[in-house]
């Protein structure tokens, strides 16, 4: 494998790293913020929108409300089981 392609999957196993801790505290607090999972996983706010879009697009989570009254829904765990809530 050439560098890029090392690069590359070394990029999708940390944002599935991410994205993994990013439902994790989903399931922890459905009420929290873009900003605060910021915090907690110390990556920037546009890192946590990007890792939020691929789990809109691939049906693990959906947001409800309104952005300052709203909250997180797991949908799918990542073993694409519906959770039950």
């Amino acid at each position: 494998m050439g560098k890029s392609s090392e690069k590359s999957s070394e990029k999708e196993a940390s944002s599935e790293k991410s994205s993994d801790k990013i439902m994790n505290l989903i399931k922890e607090n459905p009420k929290i913020t873009i900003e605060e999972i910021s915090g907690l996983l110390n990556i920037t706010t546009r890192a946590v929108e990007k890792n939020l879009i691929k789990l809109k697009t691939k049906g693990l989570v959906e947001r409800f409300g309104s952005r300052k009254i709203g909250y997180w829904k797991i949908i799918y765990n990542k073993n694409g089981e519906a959770e039950s809530r």
